[in-house]
């Protein structure tokens, strides 16, 4: 279905689908199509950028933050990078 999404997005079937439950291997591709990102980052492509940047400069909790993220999930792939996707 992912490959055909265009064809199932408006339909009964779809949503019967979700509803019954998505399988934990394309949880997160459905969940991105079901919510339009690309069309969202499409529409704001800075914004994401800008807020972050700002939370970097007048957050007082991000220093807690990057302590805590390093010692609960030190060998999670999403927070490898720093300051990236997780």
């Amino acid at each position: 279905m992912l490959k055909q999404w265009d064809r199932y997005l408006p339909s009964e079937k779809l949503r019967r689908l979700v509803y019954k439950g998505v399988p934990p291997q394309v949880r997160g591709q459905v969940c991105l199509r079901l919510l339009n990102v690309d069309q969202v980052k499409a529409r704001n492509a800075r914004k994401y950028q800008e807020m972050k940047e700002a939370a970097l400069v007048s957050s007082r909790d991000i220093m807690q933050i990057d302590l805590d993220v390093n010692c609960t999930f030190r060998s999670h792939t999403m927070f490898w990078d720093h300051y990236g996707v997780g």
